[in-house]
């Protein structure tokens, strides 16, 4: 997998790594309480309640960030591809499970009953939940995304030497014809699904969580995203990237907030699947040039180390929260849980485990399996490249 126009040097892409900490950050802030209730101004409602709208630039940020580090000459083999992968992403993966167990199982024997438990358990811990839209919330419900992301990666030596090779209007072809899958579904369920453009985040129903969560109907934003990397090679257009990058940044994210602040008023299953792709895509390259003002800001250090543990942030704060609202429910009351001082309080004690996550678990358990792995024969070469961090850990 070849790029004869990549850039020159693997840089840490550090602005992306702290938008990583913001975009993982939104969707614990729309996890940690019940917005709808809360009586500040209505637009900065709607834009924290919209956090699941973070996952999607995940999506797009992995295809990117796999296919920056992935550019080179130097050949990888498919094995040490997905060794590297199950390193990174399962450890903390299957502590969250663990921490979330005993709520999983209270809700099944309160609701279920053990044989629901234990197999939506088992597609759990296997990463395919999302495949079943009845399993997709299994156990921990941001897990979904990794079962997604667990597609991507085994697509990825697939699609990825197929799409760098295409010429910048070939590029730009492709990303057009995915953009125009991605938003056709949500259109056809918004014009012909029960509740139609009325759909909610809370609306239930089969087909929408096919819609919602299925790896299938999300490829095309992974599709985006290495088509993105391909882009980001070509010398010429990462030049006047870098001329132009603190403007298209900000105008990007102005963009990006307003569209979220209009909240009810922008249809859910277009918000929730790919209306938010292009200006996701300008702020991604802006971003990538390390230029401009808003790059500046986000690679101040705070916010880069907050980034290195944005994955253990994102996959790990929904047992967390969880167990702090329970222990608070227990001695404060569970008046209390809503309240601001209650929600600062839970936000910061989640980024703080996110953190000791990191260093104790994430980082020294990365290290132990890759050396084991490393151990192991080589396969013949598959994938061009070194290992990387999918984009959910490391830009």
């Amino acid at each position: 997998m070849h790029s004869s126009s990549a850039p020159p040097e693997r840089a840490r892409l550090e602005a992306l790594t702290g938008l990583r900490f913001l975009a993982a950050f939104h969707v614990v802030l729309f996890h940690a309480a019940l917005w709808e209730r809360w009586s500040g101004p209505a637009a900065v409602r709607h834009v924290v309640s919209a956090g699941y709208v973070a996952v999607g630039l995940f999506f797009m940020l992995s295809g990117f960030v796999l296919t920056y580090t992935h550019g080179g000459p130097a050949p990888v083999s498919r094995t040490s591809f997905y060794a590297a992968r199950f390193a990174r992403i399962y450890p903390v993966y299957a502590l969250s499970l663990l921490l979330a167990l005993p709520f999983a199982l209270r809700t099944h024997l309160e609701h279920g009953g053990v044989g629901p438990f234990l197999a939506e358990g088992l597609a759990a811990f296997s990463l395919v939940q999302s495949w079943h839209p009845s399993f997709a919330m299994a156990w921990n419900p941001p897990g979904w995304s990794l079962s997604v992301e667990a597609f991507f990666y085994a697509s990825f030596p697939f699609l990825a030497p197929r799409l760098v090779v295409l010429s910048p209007r070939r590029t730009l072809a492709v990303m057009a014809g995915a953009l125009a899958v991605l938003l056709a579904l949500p259109l056809a369920w918004a014009l012909s699904g029960p509740e139609g453009w009325s759909t909610r985040y809370d609306t239930e129903g089969l087909w929408l969580d096919v819609l919602r969560y299925h790896p299938l109907v999300r490829l095309p934003e992974f599709i985006l995203g290495i088509c993105l990397g391909r882009l980001f090679a070509h010398a010429p257009l990462r030049a006047a990237l870098a001329r132009h990058a603190g403007l298209l940044a900000t105008s990007a994210t102005a963009l990006l907030l307003g569209v979220l602040a209009l909240g009810p008023r922008v249809p859910y299953v277009l918000l929730h699947n790919g209306l938010l792709v292009p200006a996701f895509a300008v702020l991604l390259l802006a971003l990538a040039t390390d230029q401009g003002l808003p790059a500046r800001l986000l690679r101040h250090p705070w916010l880069v180390r907050l980034g290195e543990a944005s994955y253990s942030l994102y996959i790990l704060h929904t047992p967390v929260v969880m167990l702090v609202r329970s222990v608070g429910s227990r001695l404060l009351g569970r008046e209390v849980l809503d309240t601001p001082a209650f929600v600062a309080g839970t936000l910061a004690l989640t980024v703080v485990a996110s953190l000791v996550s990191y260093r104790l678990v994430e980082q020294p358990l990365h290290r132990r399996l890759r050396r084991a792995f490393a151990a192991t024969p080589k396969a013949p070469p598959g994938v061009a490249g070194a290992p990387a961090a999918p984009a959910t850990e490391r830009a």
